[in-house]
């Protein structure tokens, strides 16, 4: 490590051009990455992931890129069929703003409530964009009020208030971090450290996220991961660097001595640091989920990223800045003289105390551990949902508005997708008779909203051919050549609930098998989905925890 220190000390100019060269390069790509990310969650092989890629083959749709339009007569306004009339009319103005999206069936929701689902071939990021217009182009429905909703019109209102609560957060605790940084750097030239540092990590690893984007999915939160992971590196390192630089230039042999004997010590510390850190985030690139694949990826750049700026960057910076690191003290003097000796202090006393006595320490060290992991016996994990969103807002008073009438999953229906393998299949005696068993069974569970089973036959049991046909295509029921079709239920509680999740597990132990449906069938929607991430998520956990603990 000492000759290491010597070639780079020699070679400093060099080698903090390459990193200028670097944050340069990485910053210009961290600029464009953000495009580049997604926040979609995706369970490849899963039940629920293949009958999402069926109906987005077949139906071109989208279920987390999917609006509801809420109308509610106001007091003394027309209800029934001049309300559903008016609701169409705006689902169908609305839907024309992305193309490839359309209105759905109008559904009653209440007396004086009518919904319209609203399916786009879009993502969820990309169909919040699409709100502004969306609501521009319903504009003022006559004798009502219009909320459109659905999760991309929910992160559309309520990311702008999650950005103001980041912001008001940061206002407060940036100035307490500084004032920690300063207490514990003692001089601003100390605390320029870890700062040099973090802008010649963070940005190189975000252009290198930047490049693997490229040629695989990536979650919109790495850049996040990524921004913590490396500021607190940044902060560790150096605070373990310039502690043990000023320690050792107590001793008197000069700058470039004691930054040698300090890369020999508390410089090999961050390296076999940073690679244990590496290899603990490298086991979520085993996880079989894109979206927790990514995060390690990202995870594993930024001490990968670090060892190499702790190697090359700290001692380069270090040995310009020599013993200018104590210039500009902003606590007094002997407390830093106090902190650079290594014989005297709290923590010094500490760990002599546990050299003396290591057992007692050891078990109650193990005891306050095995105290703090208790609760985690009792954690009950579920898919995410709408339960805890910001109030106040248009998505979020429609979404209540269906809520106090239909129950919180009306925006999460439950989605059987058969691909019946030929043309015209979900019309065939057979599929008739499986789906009428099938909405049967739906409807006799406590759990379904009856109101809000829709399925083919529905519609060809209450209207003529031709009518129900074209209605059930709109309402993407069945795609245009008849051979695929889904069959929608939501139930009362959301997605993430426990009654939500047991739906889901009768659904496909018991309603599919005893409808004997023809063809192959799949449930997804948002509930399916939570089920089935957090169940491949945890199938992998003993996985990765073995690895962990064998590191």
């Amino acid at each position: 490590m000492i000759a290491w220190t010597r070639w780079v000390v020699r070679h400093r100019r060099p080698v903090l051009a390459v990193w200028i060269v670097a944050f340069l390069l990485g910053g210009l790509a961290a600029a464009n990455v953000g495009k580049l990310l997604t926040n979609r969650f995706s369970v490849p092989g899963s039940d629920a992931e293949r009958g999402l890629d069926l109906v987005k083959s077949h139906m071109h749709e989208r279920g987390d890129g999917a609006f509801t339009l809420v109308v509610q007569a106001k007091p003394g306004a027309p209800t029934g069929a001049v309300l559903a009339l008016r609701a169409e009319a705006a689902a169908t103005r609305a839907a024309r703003v992305v193309p490839g999206a359309r209105a759905g069936q109008v559904q009653r929701a209440a007396p004086d409530v009518v919904y319209v689902q609203i399916p786009t071939p879009l993502e969820n990021a990309k169909a919040s964009d699409k709100t502004t217009a969306m609501r521009h182009a319903i504009g003022t429905v006559p004798g009502a009020r219009t909320f459109l909703t659905g999760f991309p019109a929910v992160n559309h209102d309520t990311q702008p208030i999650y950005n103001r609560d980041l912001a008001r957060g940061e206002s407060i605790a940036i100035p307490i971090a500084l004032l920690v940084m300063l207490f514990m750097f003692g001089t601003l030239g100390a605390l320029a450290v870890p700062f040099a540092f973090a802008f010649a990590s963070i940005p190189t690893t975000l252009g290198l996220v930047w490049a693997f984007a490229h040629v695989m999915d990536m979650a919109t939160y790495v850049t996040n991961i990524v921004t913590l992971i490396g500021f607190a590196i940044a902060i560790d390192y150096s605070m373990l660097v310039v502690f043990r630089f000023r320690e050792e230039l107590t001793r008197g042999d000069g700058p470039q001595p004691a930054l040698e004997r300090t890369m020999a010590n508390a410089g090999r510390t961050t390296l076999f640091s940073g690679t244990t850190v590496a290899i603990g985030l490298a086991l979520l690139i085993l996880m079989p989920l894109p979206f927790m694949r990514s995060m390690g990826v990202g995870g594993v750049l930024v001490p990968l990223v670090s060892i190499a700026a702790s190697a090359t960057f700290l001692p380069a910076l270090l040995s310009l800045r020599g013993t200018r690191v104590n210039r500009f003290r902003v606590v007094p003097a002997s407390l830093i003289e106090r902190r650079a000796r290594s014989d005297s202090g709290f923590w010094t006393r500490l760990a002599r105390s546990i050299m003396r006595r290591p057992v007692p320490y050891f078990v109650v060290a193990l005891l306050l551990m095995l105290a703090l992991a208790l609760p985690a016996t009792q954690l009950k994990v579920t898919g995410g949902d709408n339960r805890g969103v910001p109030l106040g807002t248009e998505a979020t008073r429609g979404l209540k508005l269906l809520e106090h009438t239909l129950g919180p999953g009306s925006l999460a229906p439950q989605q059987i997708v058969v691909d019946t393998h030929h043309p015209g299949g979900a019309f065939a005696p057979e599929s008739l008779a499986a789906q009428q068993r099938l909405t049967a069974l739906l409807r006799s569970d406590r759990e379904v909203k009856p109101s809000t089973i829709q399925a083919p036959v529905l519609l060809l049991g209450a209207l003529p051919r031709p009518q129900a046909l074209a209605l059930a295509r709109k309402a993407s029921l069945v795609d245009p050549t008849g051979q695929v079709y889904q069959v929608r239920a939501a139930g009362h509680g959301d997605a993430g609930t426990t009654a939500a999740i047991q739906l889901v597990h009768r659904i496909r132990r018991h309603y599919v098998p005893a409808a004997a449906i023809p063809g192959r069938t799949y449930l997804t929607g948002a509930p399916a989905f939570g089920v089935d991430f957090v169940a491949r998520a945890y199938g992998a956990f003993s996985v990765s925890a073995f690895g962990g603990a064998g590191r």
